[in-house]
């Protein structure tokens, strides 16, 4: 498996028992081409082992997107001690990690630790770094058995590898009928991103490309295509399309307010009556959003039906979509019956990315440039991701004790592992959370963080003026078409090691981001400027700031305060 001519894989996904103590691996013949077309493949194959055979089914998806699903079948009474997926990733290729227990704040993300990563099951991690990765992902925990000895996910680093262990099985289970897995795995990115990635950019900032609207005050009801004043919409529309600013309204794939009419007729079917919810801004329009399973197909087709209704009417250009995330449902064909007798649930991965794929495909048919943006705050699964063009994270900072300092919550290796888009596909944009007066002085320090990992804001729950003024200098400087060299390769400056600097360059121009993640310092940023273009170092000026620095020869003399970013232009003219 590959991904941007990288290998992922030193050792291919083996299926491993252990029966009685002793090893087994099960094994068989090549898989053979059951059907396939323009979009997929699917394959089939058998294997065996010990007193134990395998039927495997596998589909490969023109994106890169896989699915298996997996019958493990016993002949007579076997005592299972554990059965699991191993496979190994080069350790180059394995330096992050990130993982969606749908803990919001607490999901993990970071460096992968010298030590490796054990986990409980999650239905969905990543291993990769800052360019490409490879993640794996489940539906349902049918037929897992879990033990409080060992984890059911494993991440052992050895020398040059990191070899993964999923353990479907992880403590002794005697059994004498089929188990039944499904589970899929993809490279990323899932996608490429656009050349002119960096043009996109959201309101309120100066000149943007789209604009997000939300529902309170525009919309009849929450999240669904109705707006509350027709000839004032389209009034909006058309005077965004005038600035060349694309519109791309909230509306809800996986709820639906309670106040709109079908609900009443259809809504039994549709829904899933776990998730209904009313927030502050929900409640203020009057009814609960209630959450709707994805693996309907009615209810599939009738949002897509008014979300094409709404192109016909107002010619939109996208939507943006909240809460994408795979919620547990019990509800319809997603609900199973556990070995207890309980109801158990599904994430229904596939249905959602079906769901997506389809309102994408239905923008690409009907309107000139089509937009799609993604809400995952701190659930990026990707195999979701393929119909987006881009994503928006960093909502769960408000449930932190976030100050004006993003570092204690998100530190580099954190950003890298979630945050950045170009190692997962769709271009990312961050949320900020500031509250009250952290706004003033947390916003050019974040502005500096995210220049520093090619990362646009939604600059909202902010200070709008360090945005304007950055969005002023970078514009100015040609940031759309300049060259990133970020902090984690050959930036071309060098200086302190608390002190992190990505560059961007640009006929002869330089602009870089500069981070201190650590107490007050005097760096001294030393530039090597053929790497960075530039004839010399003639004039140093921090743009979030408008303050001039000292330069001396090719260095250049840099005040940090703890923890202060700074976005520094340097040119060649004095």
């Amino acid at each position: 498996m590959q991904s941007g001519g990288a290998e992922l894989l030193t050792s291919p996904v083996q299926l491993e028992a252990v029966i009685d103590g002793k090893a087994v691996a099960l094994t068989g013949a090549d898989c053979r081409v059951e059907e396939q077309s323009d979009t997929h493949a699917t394959l089939t194959g058998q294997a065996a082992g010990g007193a134990l055979s395998a039927t495997v089914r596998h589909r490969v998806e023109y994106d890169g997107f896989t699915w298996t699903d997996l019958t493990v079948e016993p002949r007579g009474d076997v005592r299972l001690d554990e059965l699991r997926l191993t496979w190994s990733m080069p350790a180059a290729q394995a330096t992050l990690r990130h993982s969606d227990s749908m803990s919001w704040i607490k999901n993990e993300a970071g460096a992968l630790p010298p030590e490796g990563w054990k986990s409980d099951y999650v239905h969905f991690f990543w291993l990769g770094n800052e360019e490409r990765g490879l993640s794996w992902f489940a539906e349902s925990q049918r037929d897992w058995h879990h033990s409080k000895e060992q984890s059911a996910i494993q991440v052992v680093r050895e020398g040059d590898r990191a070899n993964v262990t999923v353990r479907l099985v992880a403590e002794p289970v005697s059994i004498s009928v089929p188990l039944h897995y499904g589970f899929g795995m993809m490279a990323t990115p899932v996608r490429p991103q656009p050349a002119d990635a960096r043009r996109l950019r959201m309101s309120p900032a100066p000149r943007p490309t789209f604009d997000v609207i939300w529902p309170n005050g525009n919309m009849k009801y929450y999240g669904y295509t109705e707006p509350l004043d027709p000839d004032k919409f389209a009034a909006r529309v058309k005077a965004a399309h005038e600035q060349k600013c694309l519109v791309v309204p909230y509306v809800n794939l996986n709820f639906v307010s309670a106040g709109v009419p079908e609900w009443q007729y259809y809504g039994a079917p549709w829904a899933d009556p776990a998730r209904a919810v009313t927030p502050s801004d929900v409640a203020a329009m009057g009814y609960a959003s209630m959450g709707t399973c994805p693996n309907v197909r009615d209810w599939q087709d009738f949002i897509l039906y008014r979300i094409n209704e709404m192109i016909n009417r107002y010619e939109v250009d996208g939507i943006y979509i909240d809460c994408w995330g795979p919620y547990l449902c019990k509800a319809g064909p997603c609900a199973w019956e556990g070995a207890d007798g309980k109801v158990q649930g599904t994430q229904p991965i596939r249905a959602y990315r079906e769901l997506l794929r389809r309102v994408y495909a239905l923008f690409r048919k009907r309107r000139p440039d089509p937009l799609l943006m993604v809400h995952m705050s701190s659930q990026v699964d990707l195999p979701m991701l393929s119909f987006t063009d881009t994503l928006l994270d960093g909502e769960q900072f408000r449930s932190g004790k976030l100050t004006d300092d993003y570092l204690d919550l998100l530190p580099p290796d954190k950003f890298r592992a979630e945050f950045m888009g170009r190692n997962f596909g769709p271009v990312d944009f961050f949320l900020p959370e500031f509250r009250d007066d952290y706004r003033t002085t947390g916003t050019p320090n974040l502005a500096a963080y995210l220049m520093l990992h090619d990362v646009q804001p939604w600059p909202i729950w902010s200070d709008i003026g360090p945005w304007n003024r950055l969005y002023d200098a970078a514009d100015a400087f040609g940031i759309a078409e300049a060259e990133f060299r970020p902090y984690w390769q050959d930036s071309g400056a060098q200086t302190d090691e608390q002190v992190l600097v990505s560059a961007y360059t640009r006929n002869g121009k330089a602009m870089l981001a500069i981070m201190n993640i650590g107490e007050a310092i005097e760096a001294k940023v030393r530039l090597d400027l053929a790497k960075l273009g530039l004839s010399k170092a003639g004039k140093a000026v921090d743009v979030l700031r408008e303050e001039t620095l000292p330069v001396e020869g090719a260095t250049l003399n840099v005040p940090m305060a703890r923890r202060q970013g700074r976005v520094v232009e340097v040119t060649a003219t004095e």
